[in-house]
């Protein structure tokens, strides 16, 4: 069909230049002026036409460019398009709008279009389904003769890089013979089988039980894939706990459902994608033991009501030595992670899993205190100590006796600071300002950064013995290492809104798989933002991916917005995209003044001149 003004396309490939698509394109006209919507080989393309006076128009008008006839372009326009298309929406002329997350293909005549296509699409689209007495082929109720089942129908229509079998014990043998069926017809997918040893295919909390433990490996060895998940293959119940499981968030999958062909009118696909978010559906509300498998219910409970959401083998491990430590209140904790992650929170589990949750615990930001109040504020001053001590203060060691100090951005500490601070560790004695007679506290310290303390020891920035002093280190991973937990982390942010607000907020399937996908520079913190934002602004009951607000980084620590390595990922276009970020940025700066901009970035007029005609960057 022929793309109209007006139009919003959702579409998964874009294709770039003079392709010959061939038969198996069932676009119908092909305009010069227009873009052309199709379906080929069960993908929705979109075709962009390469007349010289057609101008497609990004939001980001450091995209924006005049198509040529060439469809060659250059790198820098190949990333410039990637860039503009992973913002999540593209305007095109003649009033039409490209949503969704599209795929780039420039075309080249080195490969057929086929295999370009699909080696591009396929890296992203996983598929799980159970095995049922259904596949690999099933008898038709009319004319008795073999045809595809629900997993070979499914991949008629449409591509995967990996699939995943579900398997009980008896259906072994099917799903061997669907394998190398599924293996023998598309060599270039790869077939998994997973194990789910349950003598009762209808028992739910098995089934559940099975899933999850399986997506918890496939979604850590697929971190920034798409997932979808068959519910046509199995018993009843492994359909019901599919939807659960997507609807809830669980899993971030879309659902797709076979349909017998004598069912199906002429030409219509067999395939149907089920929407989860539709209001004919009930809300489903995530809900699991938080904090992992081996703690008690009581932890979980307390963990929950702290807000430390996750079940990902590093965080486990974290929060597990966590929890050992707590129990020895001699030993001083130190937690090293990035800015958001959840120190705080890691804070209060040790207070209140140690026996002196019931004394105080007090918080203190070393960031916050100008360096001349430092030791004021932590050991306290006496009358007249020095300029403006008008009275005396006894300090938040004195206010935290008997319970947990809480030193957050430690090393923000000035040296002088870091000595009395380590004489407090050591020996639990405290000395006023302006009195020279040591005091005695029975204070716990948790103290927490994320500078690395290691390099401020090796620089002279930070004491050696204060740093050894801290007889527990406690590592919490980003959020961008712990994907698995970003859609019961939103819930729960989402559910907690609600609550107080009296609202009814949901995320669909696509908004949870759309935060999977997202760096979170800012880790927790950032996320809230988000999901608080988004439920703010809203007037849906449910948030779908383009309600949810995200904005660009505002971090100020470069290697928080460093992507993680995965299947698909190009470094060189990244870097390329980076550089011309920064470049884009000094032009700014500069009044579009070449000079300026060239002395920005250390380059002489000349180089950034022959950069930007290399690239063909053009600026409004």
């Amino acid at each position: 069909m022929e793309a109209k003004a007006g139009d919003e396309v959702a579409t998964p490939v874009l294709l770039f230049g003079p392709l010959n698509l061939g038969r198996s394109w069932t676009g119908a006209r092909q305009h010069p002026a227009r873009a052309v919507l199709g379906r080929w080989h069960g993908l929705r393309v979109l075709r962009l036409p390469t007349d010289p006076d057609w101008l497609w128009r990004p939001q980001s008008r450091y995209a924006r460019r005049s198509l040529q006839s060439s469809f060659r372009p250059s790198e820098g326009a190949r990333t410039r398009l990637r860039t503009s298309l992973g913002r999540g929406s593209l305007s095109l002329g003649a009033g039409l709008r490209l949503a969704g997350n599209p795929r780039l293909l420039i075309g080249n005549n080195k490969k057929p279009l086929h295999q370009q296509i699909l080696m591009q699409y396929k890296q992203d689209m996983i598929l799980l389904s159970f095995t049922g007495s259904h596949d690999p082929f099933s008898k038709s109720a009319q004319d008795g003769d073999a045809r595809t089942g629900p997993v070979l129908t499914i991949l008629a229509e449409r591509t995967y890089g990996v699939v995943y079998l579900f398997t009980t014990p008896r259906m072994a043998d099917i799903s061997i013979e669907t394998s190398k069926e599924i293996r023998r017809r598309y060599p270039d997918t790869s077939v998994n089988i997973m194990e789910v040893p349950l003598k009762d295919p209808t028992n739910y909390i098995g089934i559940l039980r099975q899933i999850r433990g399986h997506f918890k490996t496939i979604r850590a060895e697929h971190p920034n894939e798409k997932f979808f998940i068959a519910v046509s293959s199995g018993t009843p119940q492994m359909h019901a706990c599919w939807l659960m499981l997507a609807a809830g968030g669980e899993i971030p999958a879309t659902i797709l459902q076979t349909t017998p062909p004598e069912f199906v009118p002429e030409g219509a696909s067999c395939v149907k994608e089920i929407d989860l978010s539709s209001e004919e559906f009930p809300r489903i509300t995530l809900r699991q033991i938080e904090g992992g498998p081996d703690f008690d219910s009581d932890l979980a409970q307390t963990c929950r009501e702290i807000g430390i959401i996750g079940d990902d083998p590093s965080f486990v491990k974290a929060l597990s030595e966590t929890v050992a430590y707590a129990e020895y209140d001699e030993i001083h904790v130190l937690l090293l992670g990035e800015t958001g992650t959840g120190k705080e929170c890691f804070t209060r589990l040790i207070h209140q899993m140690s026996s002196r949750a019931s004394r105080p615990l007090i918080t203190v930001n070393c960031s916050s205190i100008p360096s001349e109040l430092v030791e004021s504020q932590l050991f306290g001053h006496r009358k007249g100590a020095f300029t403006g001590a008008v009275a005396d203060q006894a300090g938040k060691f004195k206010a935290a006796d008997g319970g947990v100090l809480f030193l957050d951005e430690l090393g923000e500490l000035p040296m002088s600071a870091q000595a009395k601070l380590l004489r407090a560790l050591e020996y639990g004695e405290i000395e006023t300002v302006g009195q020279q007679k040591p005091q005695k506290v029975d204070v716990r310290v948790v103290a927490a950064t994320n500078r690395d303390l290691r390099s401020m020891v090796a620089a002279g920035k930070f004491r050696e013995d204060l740093y050894q002093r801290f007889g527990a280190v406690v590592s919490i991973p980003p959020l961008r290492q712990r994907k698995t937990d970003i859609p019961a982390l939103a819930l729960h942010l989402l559910d907690e809104w609600n609550r107080r607000h009296q609202k009814q907020r949901s995320l669909t399937p696509k908004a949870l798989a759309a935060l999977g996908q997202f760096l979170w520079p800012g880790n927790i913190r950032e996320l809230r933002r988000v999901i608080l934002q988004s439920a703010m602004l809203s007037q849906k009951a449910v948030l779908s991916e383009k309600d949810l607000r995200f904005e660009e980084s505002v971090s100020s620590d470069p290697s928080a917005a460093v992507p993680e390595p995965a299947p698909g990922f190009e470094i060189n276009a990244y870097l390329d995209s980076l550089k011309r970020k920064i470049v884009d940025r000094a032009l700014d700066k500069g009044g579009q003044v070449q000079a300026k901009a060239a002395r920005m970035l250390g380059w002489s007029p000349q180089a950034l001149n022959q950069y930007l005609k290399t690239q063909n960057h053009q600026r409004p």
